[in-house]
């Protein structure tokens, strides 16, 4: 801006006296600046996956993404993830994200990896499950950081075989961000953000049980001794 009359110095041009300037507009609006959010994704679901598996674990890894800030943190309040392939809603038993600083080795799902939400309802009919009610806050010890997405998926054991399934991020409209510092919504920029579909497999659970009587007579024959369901 111009902050005054007395930071110009004017002089007409034949009478060479000093002029006194009239300041209509002296300054520009004031726009805050804003940092930005890129998120990358990279396949890690298996090839198969099998029915029976999940369950009573934190599930399989289908895909993970760098959410990557500079110029300022971010707070991520919502995401919406979108299930691809041809299965449905009854043969997801459970999906989750979690969250985890990358590193060389860390780029799987392990026991220091932190749960941001899990979403147990339906999806809607489109095949999204939308996670609210959390504050993911991406912060570093400067003005750049970056941070792991875990999607996880539980197949429910009522699955059907040879039906596909995948994840993603459809779209920069799927996350909510606000910078941390202006406080300005942000539009994130997608760079990938599918995993690839693994088809569904059946399994078998084999369970013997022990039918060997305590005294055996000498010469029986068809003495059952254990069995298998």
């Amino acid at each position: 801006m111009i902050n005054g009359t007395g930071n110009v110095t004017s002089r007409t041009s034949v009478s060479n006296q000093l002029l006194t300037e009239t300041l209509v507009t002296t300054s520009t609006s004031i726009n805050a600046t804003l940092g930005n959010l890129t998120i990358t994704g990279a396949n890690s679901a298996p090839s198969l996956i099998f029915i029976n598996t999940n369950g009573t674990n934190n599930g399989t890894q289908f895909v993970r993404f760098n959410f990557s800030t500079r110029g300022e943190g971010a707070n991520i309040t919502t995401i919406t993830i979108l299930r691809t392939g041809t299965a449905t809603a009854a043969d997801i038993l459970e999906l989750a994200i979690y969250n985890a600083t990358p590193t060389v080795t860390n780029t799987t799902w392990n026991e220091s990896t932190q749960l941001i939400a899990k979403n147990t309802s339906a999806p809607d009919s489109l095949g999204r499950y939308t996670f609210t009610n959390f504050q993911w806050n991406i912060t570093g010890s400067g003005d750049s950081t970056d941070q792991w997405l875990f999607v996880m998926a539980n197949i429910s054991r009522s699955a059907t075989a040879g039906r596909t399934i995948g994840f993603m991020i459809n779209n920069t409209g799927n996350v909510t961000t606000t910078s941390r510092v202006s406080g300005q919504s942000i539009t994130e920029a997608l760079v990938t953000g599918a995993s690839n579909n693994a088809t569904i497999v059946g399994n078998i659970t084999i369970t013997g049980t022990s039918s060997v009587p305590s005294a055996i007579t000498a010469g029986a024959t068809n003495v059952s001794v254990i069995t298998f369901n």
